[in-house]
């Protein structure tokens, strides 16, 4: 059965999401929330792209589930008119508007346009549950009758944010829900993107009406999009994002990073190979990790090798994976390690190397 043909025979609701950065542990929160009551399938991982979601829907995807879970990205013009006319999702998520894999579109403005199609190429029955603290998201006009959910920090949201903490490992969120009153959420991972990807995923409680007393109150990341790792005596940390590299997720992910407060902090990344613009990017990038840590460690052949050089940063440089493995071993036991890296270049296994070599769970 092709997937167009199944599509065209589930009649239970398909709920999408896209964003630039987020989407996978959107997708997992989602999922998180309704299998509970529901029966669900959703995308595995990172499976967003032309060839994944047609794989996922024949493979795994069953007629007679309540709700399908679609993850989608774009990496090239008019790949999200493609997708939507294949899924033709009803329930529409955005975790918010940036940059990445734009290494096939002329300028930047064309993939936030194709982005956005994934609003203005929908029916006015659609609901929409947005990142409502994104200003496109928040201002966009959308079409007469479409139900917008707005989630995040902001008082005016829907989905509210009314408190956020942070410790070493984990986040401890507050979260309104219309009338409700404020809950409170843990997840095992940093960063106040990754709130506002929960309360996103709480933003379908709302129109599925499920009991918000009866989700679940703590959240797990993937490995390699988030996850902490820890020793037994919680003095040593691992920040692993060692799957993708967007700059949006970088910046966001380096901010909570710089709130740790301890002195004895590395950082390891790769070159960010999806995007144009590249070389003021990684520069930017680059500052912020200065203001960080002195302890920066880059696998580079390319875009970050040429902007250290050039500049005399004291970074160290490493153009073979191996011999960085055998630098890390050399390494002083840190106290936190914060990794984040393009896919293609491998860092999972820096990662993987990291909580062997420093007894990590």
């Amino acid at each position: 059965m092709s997937e167009h043909i199944k599509r065209s025979l589930y009649r239970n609701p398909i709920i999408s999401v896209t964003g630039t950065c987020g989407k996978t542990t959107t997708c997992k929160f989602i999922y998180d929330i309704l299998h509970k009551s529901f029966k669900v399938d959703k995308t595995h991982e990172n499976s967003n792209s032309e060839k994944g979601i047609p794989y996922c829907i024949n493979k795994y995807f069953q007629l007679d589930s309540d709700y399908w879970i679609i993850e989608m990205g774009i990496s090239s013009p008019g790949e999200m008119s493609r997708l939507l006319s294949l899924v033709n999702p009803n329930i529409r998520v955005v975790t918010n508007i940036g940059i990445a894999h734009t290494e096939n579109f002329t300028v930047e403005e064309d993939y936030v346009n194709e982005k956005l199609k994934f609003i203005s190429e929908s029916n006015s029955d659609t609901v929409f549950i947005v990142n409502g603290d994104e200003p496109i998201l928040s201002t966009y006009s959308y079409k007469a009758g479409q139900k917008v959910i707005r989630c995040g920090f902001n008082h005016n949201n829907h989905i509210r944010i009314t408190s956020f903490q942070e410790t070493d490992s984990r986040s401890i969120v507050n979260i309104q829900c219309g009338e409700n009153p404020e809950k409170e959420f843990i997840i095992n991972g940093l960063g106040k993107h990754n709130a506002i990807n929960l309360s996103l995923a709480i933003g379908i409680v709302s129109y599925t009406g499920v009991n918000i007393d009866n989700i679940p109150t703590t959240y797990d990341l993937y490995p390699n999009r988030g996850k902490i790792y820890k020793d037994t005596k919680s003095t040593s940390f691992l920040y692993d994002h060692s799957y993708n590299c967007a700059p949006t997720s970088i910046m966001s992910n380096l901010e909570y990073f710089k709130s740790v407060k301890h002195d004895n902090k590395v950082i390891i990344l790769s070159d960010m190979r999806e995007i144009q613009n590249s070389y003021q990017i990684h520069t930017e990038i680059l500052m912020k990790c200065m203001e960080i840590t002195p302890h920066i460690y880059i696998y580079s052949n390319n875009v970050y090798h040429d902007i250290v050089k050039a500049h005399s940063h004291n970074c160290k440089l490493f153009s073979d994976i191996e011999i960085l493995q055998r630098e890390i071993s050399f390494m002083k036991k840190p106290s936190h390690i914060f990794i984040q890296g393009s896919n293609a270049s491998n860092l999972k296994e820096i990662s993987k190397y990291i909580i062997q070599e420093f007894e990590l769970l």
